[in-house]
C-alpha cells in the first residue's frame, strides 16, 4: 500500500529546493582496463527539499513518517510545483534542521522518484 504525504503541510521552501537527474549510466569501477559503460532503464531525479513546520505540523509530520511511511521503507505520493510524484522514496531519513523559534521548526531530507 503507498502513502500518501499529507496535504495539510505546507510546500517545501523554494529558496531552497533543488533536484538533480542522474543519467542512467553506470561505469565499471575497473581501473587497468578501459572503462565499460552500459545505459540502464533507472533514470532518477532526486529532489532535496527542506520544510519549515509549525510545532503541531511537526508532529503531524514525525507520526505520517513513522506510521504511514514506515519510517520510510514505503513508497508514497507527493505534489512537489504542482506535479504529483507517485512511488517516492526517501533517500535521506528527515533530519531537523534548525529551530527558528520555540514554535517554529526546519526539517530536510532528500526523496527520489524514477523517471
Amino acid at each position: 500500500m503507498m502513502a500518501t504525504f499529507p496535504t495539510v503541510l505546507p510546500a517545501p521552501s523554494e529558496d531552497s529546493y533543488s533536484y538533480e537527474v542522474q543519467s542512467g549510466v553506470v561505469q565499471s569501477p575497473l581501473t587497468a582496463t578501459p572503462r565499460q559503460q552500459r545505459r540502464t532503464n533507472d533514470r532518477l531525479r532526486v529532489h532535496e527539499l527542506t520544510y519549515s513546520f509549525t510545532r503541531g505540523q511537526a508532529r503531524l509530520f514525525r507520526q505520517w513518517f513513522k506510521d504511514e511511511a514506515d519510517n520510510g521503507y514505503r513508497p508514497f505520493t507527493i505534489t512537489l510545483d504542482g506535479r504529483t510524484i507517485v512511488g517516492a522514496r526517501f533517500v535521506s531519513k528527515p533530519r531537523m534542521t534548525g529551530l527558528q523559534s520555540a514554535t517554529h521548526f526546519t526539517y530536510s531530507f532528500s526523496i527520489v522518484e524514477r523517471l
